[in-house]
C-alpha cells in the first residue's frame, strides 16, 4: 500500500489494468500539502497479491478496497480502476466523500453500434491472441490502444516483460466490462448517486471512451464531466498537474456537500 502526499484530505485512488499504485505519484506531488493518497496495487500488479487465471477479478479488486480503513474517503480511478470505484461507491456511498472517475472504461455501456462492434472486435482478437500463446501480441494489442502513446518496441525491455507477464489479468475482466457482471448499469443503480461524480476524459483517448461517459454522466444526477486537451487515456501520467487541478475541484465538491 502507498502513501502518497501528506495533506489533510484522504484519497483512495485505483490505478489502471498493468500499472500499479504508484501510477498516482506525479499527480499526488502536485497536490503534497493537501492530499494523502492512499493508492493500493490490485491483484497481479505491483506488490498485490498473485492472480490466477479464471477468477473474478472485480470481486478480488473490491476486496482490495474492503480491507482499507472504513472512514469515508474521497475516492478515484483510472481505466478499469475507475469501473471499480463506481461500484464500490454504488455499493458503500457511506463511504465515499467524493467520486473521481478518469477514463472509465465499462465497454458495456457503449451506446453506438459502432463503437459496440470495435470494441468487441478487438477484445475478441486480444482473447484469441492470449489463449493462442502469444502474449506477446496480446500485450502489443492492448497498449497501442490503451498505453501511454508509445510504440510497443520503444518501451523500456523490463517494461515489455512486466506487460506480458500481467496480459493474463485482461480475459478476467471481460464478464465485467462487457458484460456488466457487477450491474452497475441495472435500472436505478446510477440515478441513486448523491455523492459528486466527476468524469475525465482526454480529448486524444480512444472514441469509445467518451461514448461511455455520456452513457454514465447521463444518468448520474448533477454528474460533471471534464476533458482535458491533448490527453490520451494515460493522463494520469501524461498531465498530472491538470489532474491534480480537477481531483481538488472534486475534493471541493465533496466537501461542500457536507457543509
Amino acid at each position: 500500500m502507498r502513501s502518497l502526499g501528506h495533506g489533510p484530505e484522504s484519497v483512495v485512488a485505483l490505478h489502471c489494468t498493468l500499472a500499479h499504485g504508484g501510477a498516482w505519484a506525479p499527480m499526488a506531488a502536485n497536490l503534497a500539502n493537501q492530499v494523502t493518497v492512499l493508492a493500493p496495487d490490485l491483484p497481479g500488479h505491483g506488490d498485490g497479491p498473485d492472480w490466477q487465471s479464471g477468477g473474478d477479478f472485480m470481486a478480488a479488486a473490491l476486496t482490495t478496497l474492503a480491507e482499507l480503513p472504513r472512514e469515508p474517503r474521497h475516492v478515484l480511478g483510472h481505466s478499469f480502476g475507475a469501473v471499480v470505484a463506481l461500484e464500490h461507491a454504488l455499493r458503500a456511498p457511506e463511504r465515499v466523500l467524493s467520486l473521481t472517475l478518469v477514463e472509465p472504461v465499462l465497454f458495456a455501456a457503449v451506446a453506438s453500434a459502432r463503437g459496440r462492434m470495435a470494441v468487441a472486435n478487438e477484445w475478441r482478437e486480444l482473447e484469441r491472441l492470449f489463449f493462442a500463446q502469444d502474449r506477446e501480441a496480446a500485450a502489443k494489442l492492448f497498449t497501442d490502444t490503451w498505453g501511454a502513446g508509445l510504440p510497443w518496441e520503444g518501451l523500456p525491455r523490463s517494461a515489455r516483460a512486466r506487460l506480458v507477464g500481467q496480459i493474463h489479468i485482461l480475459p478476467d475482466q471481460t464478464v465485467t466490462l462487457h458484460e456488466d457482471g457487477a450491474g452497475i448499469l441495472s435500472p436505478g443503480r446510477l440515478e441513486a448517486l448523491t455523492v459528486p461524480v466527476t468524469f475525465v476524459s482526454g480529448s486524444n483517448s480512444p472514441e469509445v471512451v467518451g461514448d461511455i461517459v455520456e452513457t454514465l454522466a447521463g444518468r448520474i444526477p448533477h454528474a460533471r464531466r471534464v476533458e482535458i486537451d491533448g490527453a490520451g487515456h494515460m493522463l494520469p501520467l501524461t498531465h498530472p498537474a491538470e489532474m491534480a487541478d480537477v481531483l481538488g475541484q472534486s475534493i471541493a465538491a465533496g466537501r461542500a456537500l457536507l457543509a
